[in-house]
């Protein structure tokens, strides 16, 4: 017994001594500059201590550098990539004596991260290693270094993203994150963006595999006032490829595009409540959820979508989707602004379009859309006035009325760059039928229509349309009429729609 608490008092003493000793055998100079080398060799950048550096080996062997920053590589970027107030690192402590700098754990206080594209597409987030040295021309002695820590702390960091070709910024702050690449590798924490708190947890069930370039299940959970948003499925760093289920939340798609800063495409009304879920795949730059089943204002909507984006910051997008059983009132209310139509039934487009915003993907859509619709109405004053005028008012009928109500609305169309052409609509209801052509031009929201009404027992017409979807005006062309009818109030003529 007495033999071992000798052994055990001289092992602690040698460590003390150890311990206040190597600051003299590890000279503070010596892993500022190792650790500079190593980061140029492993990541093409250069790396800058500025302020004090520290190592010490009691209570643990750790290393504390200040004020350090990380450079760009070389372009027109505005600032450093990267800053960090302080970099508390946990090193092994045997390859340290031998001259080697193995990192454990790590804890980044304050860090800002800029991530810039420059004007000519260039991403600083790219890395090009230096060719490393091989094993054999390793000096004599020389113990091999690593700078990849099993855990990462981020404490009230900054994450800011600025595209100089369109000056568009975001800014992440309040950063908070937990990093650790044990038997899987997990990402969790929480982050501020334009006032709002959201929290996200990442896995991937083998980082060795997935850092090798192979295939690795994989989950994402992003929560926030906005937005909720789950994947589960597989990734891959070759070819920045990812497969798996995916669900969407989204309580407004007003609220989410004020929070995130983003141009709304939709007009009408509606809250625009967002569901989606469906099979995701990424693969580079291209997006496409597949079987999707997706709800707008309660409106369920089915199909395809893909986005990808292309050089010059334009995107391509692609949707081939179908509306079955839908209140079409509340579904183009949501996505169009247009709420004079009423009814349930299918729409059905799929379309192509590309541009750098949204008016220019509008002007370039290509494509074709369908809907047969019934049992609803169209509202519209400006028609039931032109043909109260024209035909005469009638008490026991409702063909003048502000709603034209029909059993069923059919039609199909084809898209050429943005302009919408239709030769087949037809409306049905007990007292009256209806045929319509013409062109719609989207991008501009203005039509130019032909229709034809024919009421039963008291004739036909044909009225031009033209003008835009919110005020149009209605001019008659020609009457045909039948049977017995009382005189009309007015001449027919033209009338602008007050609404």
């Amino acid at each position: 017994m007495k033999k071992l608490a000798i052994a055990v008092f001289a092992t602690a003493a040698a460590l003390m001594i150890a311990a206040l000793a190597a600051p003299f055998f590890i000279p503070a100079d010596f892993v500022k500059s190792r650790l500079e080398t190593l980061v140029k060799e492993r990541t093409g950048r250069d790396l800058h201590i500025i302020g004090p550096v520290s190592v010490t080996l009691f209570p643990r062997a750790s290393l504390t550098a200040n004020d350090v920053t990380l450079s760009n590589p070389p372009g027109a970027f505005r600032s450093d990539f990267a800053r960090f107030k302080t970099i508390d690192a946990s090193l092994k402590l045997f390859p340290l004596l031998q001259g080697a700098i193995e990192i454990d754990r790590v804890i980044l206080l304050e860090p800002k991260v800029s991530l810039e594209v420059d004007k000519d597409g260039r991403r600083n987030w790219t890395f090009h290693r230096e060719v490393r040295p091989s094993v054999s021309a390793r000096p004599a002695g020389h113990a091999r270094s690593s700078l990849a820590p099993s855990a990462v702390r981020i404490i009230d960091g900054e994450v800011s993203y600025l595209d100089r070709r369109s000056d568009q910024k975001y800014v992440l702050s309040f950063v908070n994150m937990n990093v650790s690449s044990a038997s899987s590798a997990s990402v969790d924490g929480s982050m501020m963006y334009n006032g709002k708190r959201a929290t996200m947890a990442l896995t991937i069930a083998t980082p060795g595999t997935f850092y090798d370039g192979g295939v690795s299940p994989a989950t994402l959970r992003i929560i926030s006032p906005s937005a909720n948003f789950a994947f589960d499925g597989e990734v891959t760093i070759k070819g920045s490829r990812a497969n798996g289920a995916v669900d969407l939340e989204v309580p407004s798609l007003r609220g989410l595009a004020s929070w995130l800063e983003a141009p709304l495409i939709m007009r009408g009304n509606g809250r625009g409540r967002l569901l989606a879920a469906g099979r995701l795949e990424a693969l580079g730059k291209k997006i496409t959820l597949s079987d999707a089943k997706i709800s707008l204002d309660a409106a369920p909507v089915s199909g395809l979508l893909s986005i990808e984006d292309g050089d010059g910051h334009e995107s391509f997008v692609t949707a081939k989707l179908r509306a079955q059983g839908a209140n079409v009132k509340e579904l183009l209310s949501a996505v169009a602004g247009v709420d004079q139509i009423a009814g349930h039934g299918d729409l059905s487009i799929d379309i192509t379009a590309h541009g750098k915003s949204i008016k220019d993907a509008v002007a370039s859509l290509n494509g074709s859309g369908s809907i047969a619709l019934a049992d609803g109405s169209l509202t519209s004053e400006g028609m039931a006035g032109l043909l109260n005028n024209a035909f005469g008012p009638r008490g026991d009928d409702r063909t003048g009325a502000r709603e034209l109500e029909y059993t069923s609305l059919t039609g199909s169309g084809t898209i050429t760059n943005g302009v919408l052409h239709n030769d087949d609509l037809r409306l049905t209801s007990p007292k009256m039928t209806a045929t319509g052509a013409g062109t719609v031009y989207l991008s501009q929201r203005r039509i130019d229509y032909v229709w034809l009404p024919d009421i039963a027992n008291r004739g036909s017409g044909q009225v031009l349309i033209t003008g835009t979807w919110d005020n149009p005006i209605y001019k008659v062309q020609s009457i045909t009429t039948k049977g017995v009818m009382p005189l009309p109030n007015t001449t027919p003529g033209s009338r602008k729609n007050p609404h």
